[in-house]
């Protein structure tokens, strides 16, 4: 006998098993799809990352970088001494020379170094003998001379005398390091005395009075001593000469100087002669080496007579040659 729920069941179970399988090939279509998506995701990575070091290669080979002349180059210049002194007193040649080097470390000997130099004073002017030098192969060092000249006269003063330059070795140049040393204008003393009435005359008893310039004609400042090398002798005679004060005299400035000097109060019927007083003055600064001498001299010249006006004492003398006279002309 036919039964229609036995047919139902059994289509039932054949349009069931399509739908299973197609379930089953679904799933496993997107899990393919996934694990394609991952290998794909890695290949990405993995070609940005090789991308990022492409980048940064040519960056950094595209940076410019300083072309230097070789590993290193350094070029020094000096001066082998450090301090001088030059003369600068009338007769000098008011001249000093210095020697120096320069000296080059690691540089690209396949091509010419050429080094400028130049010299400078801040006293004087400089000289440079070798204003240019050239370095090639394994020369490392070469030699040169500056002569400084100072005008004579120059006010002492300590200075600085420098070497510098420049260095090119094709398209490269860089500056030659500095060498540097001191010079000292030495000081030198002169002196110059003078007086505008060296010679008074006037009678004994009296007092003479003297006015004395000293001038510094060296080059600084200067302490002087003024002394009379002869003041025995004429203490000796009864003149008076007083002792004059250490003194700092400016180059430029001259200073006046009085000097007064009293004469003996002797008893002097009559008299006529000259007396010399020498002055020294000496510079201190010079450790005493150096000193100008000058003379002033006093023309003694009358009477004197404790007591009596010189007038009336020559008065008498006359008279009294009067008298002697008349009473040789009767006895003749």
């Amino acid at each position: 006998m036919y039964n229609p729920n036995v047919r139902n069941r059994l289509q039932s179970v054949k349009n069931s098993t399509p739908a299973y399988k197609n379930n089953y090939i679904g799933k496993k279509s997107l899990g393919q799809q996934v694990e394609v998506e991952r290998m794909l995701f890695r290949k990405s990575m993995q070609i940005g990352i090789i991308a990022l070091l492409l980048f940064t290669s040519l960056m950094i080979i595209m940076i410019p970088r300083p072309v230097e002349a070789g590993p290193l180059t350094v070029v020094q210049a000096s001066i082998n001494e450090g301090f001088q002194e030059v003369d600068v007193s009338p007769g000098s040649q008011g001249s000093i020379t210095y020697t120096g080097k320069v000296e080059v470390i690691n540089y690209n000997t396949a091509t010419p170094l050429i080094v400028t130099l130049s010299a400078s004073s801040e006293v004087g002017t400089a000289t440079l003998d070798k204003p240019s030098m050239v370095f090639q192969g394994n020369k490392q060092s070469d030699t040169f001379q500056i002569v400084v000249t100072v005008e004579l006269y120059t006010t002492r003063q300590t200075r600085a005398v420098r070497v510098t330059g420049f260095w090119n070795q094709g398209a490269t140049t860089g500056n030659v390091g500095e060498g540097q040393a001191q010079i000292q204008v030495q000081q030198f003393e002169r002196l110059t005395v003078f007086s505008e009435l060296p010679v008074i005359e006037t009678g004994p008893g009296t007092q003479a009075v003297f006015s004395l310039r000293v001038e510094n004609t060296g080059n600084y400042e200067d302490e002087v001593r003024i002394e009379v090398p002869n003041i025995d002798d004429l203490t000796d005679k009864g003149y008076i000469v007083p002792l004059l004060p250490k003194s700092q005299i400016l180059v430029g400035e001259p200073k006046i100087f009085t000097l007064p000097v009293t004469l003996p109060h002797d008893w002097v019927l009559w008299t006529d002669h000259p007396e010399t007083i020498w002055i020294k003055v000496t510079s201190i600064s010079s450790g005493e080496i150096y000193s100008e001498d000058y003379p002033l001299i006093i023309r003694v010249r009358g009477i004197y007579i404790p007591g009596f006006e010189p007038l009336f004492a020559i008065m008498g003398i006359a008279f009294l040659a009067v008298v002697l006279k008349r009473r040789h002309d009767k006895t003749a």
